[in-house]
Formats: C-alpha cells, sequence, structure tokens
C-alpha cells in the first residue's frame, strides 16, 4: 500500500482481465488465461451476457439449461476490485507495523538518496564539461569550396543512463524497514555505476560529410584524454548559381534587382519603346520570352520577368554534388532584347555575352 494515504500500490481498474466464452460453464474461449483470478490482488469474478442474449434467454432459460448456452450466446468474465476486502487488510497490516519508525526511516533514506544523486549530477556536469575541454573538431575541405571550420555545436556530449531523481523518478516497495534498507543501499551503491558518456555529432546541412572520431564512450571516473573529431567536406548537395546580368546599348539597360533576381528594361532614350522579346543565353542554351507588348515611355523602366521562368535558367544554373572542380567549369552568358522604337519602321536588337566561372558567379539563396 502507500504510506502516504493508504490506497493500492497496484491497478484497481475494472474489467481489467475481460475475456470471451462460449458458454458460461463450458469453454473460455482463445483468452483462457486473461480469466484467471488468482493474479490480481482482491479481485472477484463477474459474468455477463454480451448483450441481447440475457433479454433473449433470461435467468431461467439458463438454470434450465444448465448453463449451457446456445451456440450464439456469449459470456463475458471479468475482474472487479474489491474494496471491502481490501480496507480489511489494510487494517490488519497497519496493526502489525510501526508506521511512525518507518516514516522515519523513509525519511532517513530519502535525504541519503537526495545527497547522493546531487552529488552525482554535479560530478556529471563537471566530467561533461572536462571531455569538452578535451574534444576538439578538425575540419577537411575535400570540396575546396566549404569556406569555414565546422563549428563546435555540431559535436555535443550525452549522457547515458542517467539515473532518476529519487525525490520524483523512484518507485520502491518493501515488506520491512530492514528490506528497504537494502533496497536504498541497492540505489545507492549502484547510482552513477551504468552511466557512460558519448559523443553526438551533426551533420551539416547542404554538405555531403564524412565524420571520423565520433563512436567515442566514457566511464564516469575514467581519465579523460585529448581526442579530435574529424568533418571530412566532400561537396555541396546543391547550389544555385548567381546570373546577375547587366547589359546595355545607346537605348536600353537589362539589369536584374531583388532576390527573385527580376529582370528589368530601362529606356534611356528621349522616345518611346515597344518591347517585343527577350532571350537569355546559357552557353548553346537559349530560351526567350515572346510577344512581351510591353511600351516604356522615355527615362523609365519596368520589370519584365523573373529569371527563374527561363527553362535554360532552371535546368542550367541549378548544380548538385558540387566541388571546386564544377566550379571551375566556364558559362557563356548573354540576353537579347528585341525592341521597336516609336515612329521608326525597323526592328533593334541588343545582344550581349560574356564569360564568367562558376565560382565567380557566387551563389544564390
Amino acid at each position: 500500500m502507500k504510506l502516504n494515504d493508504m490506497s493500492p500500490a497496484f491497478n484497481v481498474s475494472p474489467k481489467e482481465n475481460y475475456c470471451s466464452t462460449d458458454s458460461l460453464t463450458g469453454s473460455k474461449g482463445n483468452n483462457t488465461g486473461l480469466c484467471d483470478t488468482d493474479g490480481p490482488l482482491f479481485r472477484t469474478m463477474t459474468v455477463s451476457l454480451e448483450e441481447g442474449v440475457a433479454s433473449a434467454m433470461g435467468v431461467i432459460g439458463t438454470a434450465f439449461s444448465l448453463g449451457l448456452l446456445s451456440p450464439i450466446a456469449r459470456g463475458i468474465y471479468g475482474t472487479e476490485f474489491d474494496e471491502s476486502a481490501y480496507a480489511l487488510a489494510a487494517r490488519e497490516a497497519v496493526k502489525k507495523v510501526d508506521l511512525e519508525n518507518m516514516f522515519l526511516a523513509l525519511s532517513t533514506h530519502n535525504k541519503r538518496a537526495g545527497s547522493a544523486y546531487t552529488h552525482l549530477i554535479e560530478k556529471l556536469d563537471k566530467t561533461t564539461s572536462v571531455i569538452r575541454e578535451n574534444v576538439s573538431i578538425k575540419t577537411v575541405d575535400n570540396s575546396k569550396i566549404y569556406t569555414q571550420s565546422v563549428g563546435e555545436e555540431k559535436v555535443r556530449v550525452s549522457i547515458q543512463n542517467k539515473p532518476e531523481n529519487p525525490s520524483s523518478g523512484i518507485s520502491k516497495a518493501w515488506v520491512s524497514t530492514g528490506e528497504m534498507d537494502a533496497l536504498f543501499n541497492a540505489y545507492i551503491t549502484q547510482l552513477g555505476n551504468d552511466i557512460k558518456f558519448s559523443l553526438t555529432c551533426y551533420s551539416i546541412n547542404n554538405w555531403q560529410t564524412k565524420i571520423d572520431n565520433c563512436t567515442k564512450t566514457w566511464r564516469l571516473d575514467q581519465k579523460i584524454a585529448k581526442h579530435q573529431v574529424v568533418y571530412s567536406i566532400e561537396s555541396q548537395n546543391k547550389r544555385l548559381l548567381n546570373f546577375t546580368p547587366r547589359y546595355h546599348n545607346e537605348d536600353i539597360v537589362l539589369y536584374t534587382s531583388g532576390g527573385d533576381q527580376t529582370l528589368y528594361i530601362e529606356n534611356k532614350s528621349d522616345s518611346f519603346i515597344d518591347l517585343m522579346s527577350l532571350s537569355i543565353y546559357i552557353n548553346n542554351d537559349v530560351s526567350t520570352y515572346s510577344n512581351i507588348n510591353m511600351q516604356l515611355s522615355p527615362h523609365t523602366y519596368r520589370s519584365v520577368r523573373s529569371l527563374h521562368r527561363f527553362e535554360n535558367f532552371r535546368k542550367n544554373m541549378s548544380l548538385y554534388t558540387v566541388t571546386k572542380d564544377d566550379l571551375m567549369k566556364k558559362y557563356r552568358l548573354g540576353a537579347a532584347v528585341k525592341y521597336r522604337i516609336t515612329g521608326l519602321n525597323s526592328e533593334k536588337t541588343m545582344l550581349e555575352y560574356e564569360e564568367k566561372s562558376g565560382l565567380s558567379l557566387g551563389e544564390r539563396p
């Protein structure tokens, strides 16, 4: 029983061991073991019929059939907690126990266990700090484009088998103060024996990384030596190249602005300009936005289209499993704008090219 309120220290829920049978006095079906009442304390068996069976047959029908039901009838065995029997047994047990001395001993043992636990936690914190001081991280950049060192936050010290606080997490049961002494002594003796410290190493987002020397454990009383975890950066999972064209002639300027890489066209002339089409060149791949049907007033600018909407930009400016060797590749980039100046019959074209390496293009978010 629980000493604070004398309530049962075990499950008293009803219907704990329900099972079904084919007849009240016959077979107990496939769940015979669940019908046993020997195991649970202070249990009495209850028997009922499934809904509809009792109303159809009645008690008399059951009596005249000598307890044998029809094949369609099924009985339900269950158990219920006998509160009266428990209360009687509890009163008899309390008469045999010196509760005052038992509470005094329990208080003493709780203080011992709490003090031992507090000391252990202090030792755990100190050991964790010592391990952190002795663990270093080495960064090996095989990709040649990882521009930083792996931070300390990527390697953490974890504690395995940390015991629970005795004031809240330890459940003990005993039948005498001597057994209680033994249980608390065993807890204090075992306290900290199963604890291990280990490393947890976290991956780096968007980078293919090999981590060595992370599988390492220490015992609580073990001397802590220097230890190095090695992060080998192999490649970048995905890299978005940052194409920011700025091309111009005597009439117009084409440039990008904004995080979505929107293309703008500025009219530098004193005349109205009708935009007809815009093409983006990436190496030998060209995508064209036709039939723009946009007019620019003199000395104004307007947004035309985002680079993301050009198919060749989406296809060629996103790289995967990237190293520096991949970024050394040259890109021939350019744009063409076809337009007409109002009042003139002829069409005009601005066409510009440039050549850059993937590395010099930089990286967009």
